[in-house]
């Protein structure tokens, strides 16, 4: 049998079952948490007010959001970074309605989670995009700037083995006998090639000498070595640019430059090995042989 009782915080009308009398509801307007129970009311309802149903909080449907309110919410929080905004969220959340709606209150925090959740995983998957991204353009942007680099060490070389067949024309077919910045500075120093940026590979990192001044070891980045002729093997290395990974640049006895790829030549041990220069170390001068020996030591 239903009868009307009033909520003791706003005094709105609601009715109710007899059964239902000492169980625990909300008050539907208000929503304050009251305790069903009969009390002596006019016939009337008071305020011209309608009577609402006041149905136990055992079978009342749960409050809930409202379309906008979960839209905006989700919009807001799946924005890449704004997972860290999460805990300070749900503490003001829960100070300021837990108090009057508790139920819509822990509503609004699981959606504010599951949207915190989406962000943080649209945060890691658009870093790791852009870290793959950036990787790849690096990666393309450093071959294109080693294949430049090539080219141009490429260029050098072939200078300087014209300007060795040329001394050699000069001096009985014989290059510059000594090794290293020595033998390279014989062609700067009688005008065969005075450039002092031709003798630097640009990916040594090597700073060129002043134009006029006489070349170093710390102003040449290729590896000279001297003491052969025009009636020496033909396809045997003389000048090498060992600045290139998995390739080395080869300048042979007949004047032509080529490039030669493996792993055997990233070292400069492995270089002269494989190029037969170690093999031959009694037939040259000991200066050549001491220029070899520090090679292999830097």
């Amino acid at each position: 049998m239903k009868f009307r009782m009033k909520c003791p915080h706003c005094n709105s009308l609601m009715e109710a079952e007899e059964e239902w009398i000492g169980q625990t509801t909300q008050c539907p307007l208000c929503s304050t948490e009251i305790v069903i129970q009969k009390t002596e009311l006019s016939h009337e309802p008071e305020h011209g007010g309608t009577p609402v149903s006041s149905a136990p909080a055992v079978s009342s449907p749960p409050a809930g959001l409202s379309t906008a309110e979960i839209v905006f919410l989700y919009l807001f929080m799946i924005i890449p970074c704004t997972g860290l905004f999460t805990l300070i969220a749900c503490v003001v959340l829960y100070f300021c309605w837990t108090a009057s709606q508790p139920e819509k209150t822990r509503i609004l925090i699981r959606h504010t989670l599951v949207a915190a959740l989406i962000g943080i995983v649209t945060t890691i998957a658009i870093s790791f995009m852009l870290t793959l991204t950036a990787g790849l353009l690096r990666s393309s942007y450093d071959d294109n700037g080693e294949k430049a680099r090539g080219m141009a060490c490429m260029s050098n070389m072939k200078q300087i083995m014209l300007a060795v067949k040329m001394y050699s024309e000069d001096h009985s077919e014989k290059f510059p006998d000594r090794s290293g910045a020595a033998g390279l500075e014989m062609l700067r120093r009688e005008n065969y090639l005075d450039d002092p940026r031709v003798y630097v590979c640009l990916s040594a990192g090597t700073t060129p000498a002043d134009a006029g001044k006489p070349l170093t070891e710390d102003h040449v980045s290729y590896i000279y070595i001297g003491g052969f002729d025009e009636n020496s093997d033909p396809d045997q290395g003389v000048l090498f640019c060992p600045h290139h990974k998995d390739c080395v640049k080869v300048g042979l006895i007949d004047g032509t430059t080529i490039s030669k790829f493996g792993k055997e030549y990233n070292t400069v041990h492995g270089i002269l090995e494989k190029e037969g220069i170690l093999k031959q170390l009694d037939r040259f001068s000991r200066d050549t042989r001491e220029y070899i020996r520090k090679k292999l030591e830097e």
